[in-house]
This record gives C-alpha cells, structure tokens and sequence, in this order.
C-alpha cells in the first residue's frame, strides 16, 4: 500500500455556462514523489473522479500498478473535494445571516 496524502486542493471556478468538467485540482503525495496537475472532474455520466495528469504525448504521466492503490487514490482525492465543499459551504451561510441580522437591526431602529 502507498502513502498517499493530498498535499493540496483548490476549486476550478468556470464561467457561467462553461463546458469544463474540472471541478478542482490538486496536488498528491505519494511516498517522497509529488504530482501536481491531478484533477476532479465530472464525468458525462455526472459521477465524480480523480484523475492524475496525462503527458503533453497523451499518455499518463504516473500508472499506478495495483489497482487497490489507485482505489485508494480515487477515494482519497474525493474525500478531500467533498471535505472542500463542506469547509466552503458556511461562509455563504454565515453571511446570509450577518446579512439577515443586519436587516433586522435596521428595522429595529438600533
């Protein structure tokens, strides 16, 4: 089994209407390699998965040879997405709240 370990994340933000299925990219660790460019990205079928780079040729960029390590991977990478969206999540709604409390004292007068 690898040590795998995400050692960044960050949400791609596309334009309204955009086709782009790349929802965030991010960095991994794997034992004392790291590889950057790897991404979430929603597949036609609207599931969600993690892919590593591919090579300017086509072709990956790391293979992984057991497929229980790229499982390991795949589910680590949408952990941390899922882990994302959940930290991202609050500050809208607290706002909606600074917001609602503000209206509130306005029309309290204070």
């Amino acid at each position: 089994m690898l040590d795998l370990k995400i050692a960044a994340m960050e949400l791609v933000v596309h334009p309204p209407g955009s086709r782009n299925a790349v929802l965030a990219s991010f960095t991994v660790n794997l034992g004392p390699i790291r590889i950057s460019s790897c991404a979430i990205v929603k597949n036609e079928d609207g599931s969600i998965g993690a892919l590593i780079p591919r090579s300017r040729y086509g072709g990956k960029v790391v293979k992984f040879r057991d497929h229980d390590d790229f499982e390991t991977f795949n589910q680590l990478a949408l952990a941390a997405y899922a882990s994302l969206l959940r930290c991202n999540e609050p500050r809208a709604k607290t706002r909606q709240v600074e917001d609602a409390v503000e209206d509130a004292l306005a029309l309290a007068g204070l």
